[in-house]
């Protein structure tokens, strides 16, 4: 969508600082870094990278002009015009919601408690197999991330997926509304970001707030198998498509077989899914996937087919060998649920090769945090690990209850470089290693040390 200064003044209800120009500006662009010529700089606050200390040097690429916030004109000098509002980051939702309605393909959200990003991934894989896809890029999940989706959409496009993060009540309702997403799935409700809902009932209510803000007129993709999520769609007058392992669902597996490439399983007993990536719970995000694309007009058929080929993105057990050691990075998020289907991937993929986990601080649970790490670390206890290494002051009370389960060797380490000394000692050529962690533990540096250090 191209967009005039007047049509921006409009969507944002801002004010103008100098002459609106009536040519139309071009990509709206937030990072200062790759602006063009012609381009509208949204300038977003922030502690550390504040988009208002990089208007001069926007000025100087010729960008069309700047949405600022009231009071921040005078660190502009040099940009033909700009119109500020009162939040900028309101504005681009603003901006991204009127876009929306330009549009008239399909919009799938997708949102869970974990395997979303899996999950969208996975429908982009299929999709893109016959038609042009907007997705968001990586995690672009929140409240900036889902309108610059929304606005690189064309018109061209058939189909756009974002995908939908919260961690407060009300977020999802609100990007909701910005989407309008003709599509709905929720993977799961589990005890993620518990801080901020206090329970799992919690979790469902902030989920289902992405179902209201879609209305009745559209489908909610939903997981059978998820207690929180049948209860929750009680009453609900909206078409729903429920996926699981019941055969009552619209979309079903059965006949699982893991194996140390991958899993298999039947959908609705007819169409034979191959998954390259370890953990049976990846087929609970491909049967999302299957459903949506079905819903675009995809046929179940050639959707399964697609997947066959799937490569999961970075960060999500993704298989690295370095010196000979097979490390599993799962390092870019974690909560109970997420950690122990990693570690279920883990006992798969290694087969009768020793096991290693490194365990970061799962972050957010609430006031419950020890406790969920600690029932964590007893269920560990009792799988054939060969020793585990945590790091952060929840993660100790997880390997305190792992070695009261009977775990055979653990270690507590108090930084990444203590990790990968320890790491060192114990690991040989052909050991498996999990990496899991919370996205602030930033676990992902253990590899990075490991890949720079090792001399195997």
């Amino acid at each position: 969508m191209t967009w005039t200064a007047q049509e921006i003044l409009t969507a944002t209800g801002g004010a103008t600082r100098g002459r609106l120009p009536s040519q139309p500006v071009g990509h709206v662009v937030i990072d200062s870094r790759v602006v063009e010529a012609g381009d509208l700089f949204v300038a977003l606050p922030g502690q550390r990278y504040d988009g208002h200390r990089f208007l001069r040097d926007v000025a100087a690429t010729g960008a069309a002009g700047a949405l600022i916030q009231a009071g921040r004109g005078v660190e502009a000098d040099g940009l033909p015009w700009m119109i500020e509002v009162a939040d900028t980051i309101r504005a681009l939702g603003e901006l991204a919601r009127c876009h929306r309605r330009s549009l008239t393909v399909p919009v799938v959200a997708i949102t869970g408690s974990s395997g979303k990003t899996t999950a969208k991934e996975m429908l982009a894989f299929i999709l893109r197999e016959s038609r042009a896809v907007v997705a968001s890029v990586g995690t672009q999940n929140n409240q900036i991330g889902v309108p610059l989706t929304l606005l690189r959409a064309r018109p061209s496009d058939d189909v756009v997926i974002v995908e939908t993060g919260t961690n407060h009540f009300g977020e999802l309702a609100a990007l909701g509304r910005m989407a309008e997403p003709t599509i709905a799935a929720i993977t799961n409700v589990g005890p993620a970001h518990l801080e901020f809902f206090g329970s799992l009932d919690g979790v469902a209510r902030a989920k289902w707030e992405l179902v209201e803000a879609m209305g009745p007129s559209g489908v909610a993709v939903l997981n059978h198998d998820d207690p929180y999520l049948r209860t929750a769609a009680e009453g609900w007058p909206g078409r729903l498509v429920w996926c699981g392992t019941d055969r009552s669902a619209d979309f079903w597996i059965d006949q699982v077989t893991e194996e140390p490439w991958g899993v298999r399983a039947l959908v609705n007993r007819r169409y034979p899914l191959r998954l390259p990536m370890p953990g049976r719970h990846n087929l609970s995000n491909a049967l999302v996937a299957i459903a949506c694309a079905s819903l675009v007009g995809v046929e179940v058929a050639d959707a399964v087919q697609a997947l066959a080929s799937y490569i999961p993105p970075r960060g999500r057990l993704e298989r690295q060998i370095i010196g000979g050691v097979r490390f599993i990075n799962d390092a870019y998020n974690a909560n109970p649920a997420s950690a122990r289907t990693a570690v279920e991937a883990l006992l798969q993929w290694a087969g009768p090769n020793r096991r290693f986990v490194v365990f970061g601080d799962m972050r957010e649970l609430g006031t419950d945090e020890a406790r969920y790490h600690a029932e964590l670390g007893a269920w560990l206890g009792q799988l054939p690990i060969d020793g585990v290494l945590t790091y952060g002051a929840l993660a100790e009370h997880l390997l305190t209850a792992a070695r009261g389960a009977g775990l055979r060797q653990g270690w507590h380490c108090q930084s990444p470089e203590e990790i990968l000394t320890r790491l060192d000692e114990v690991v040989q050529p052909g050991d498996v290693v999990l990496v899991k962690g919370s996205r602030a533990m930033q676990m992902e540096r253990i590899l990075q040390c490991f890949m720079s250090s090792s001399t195997r």
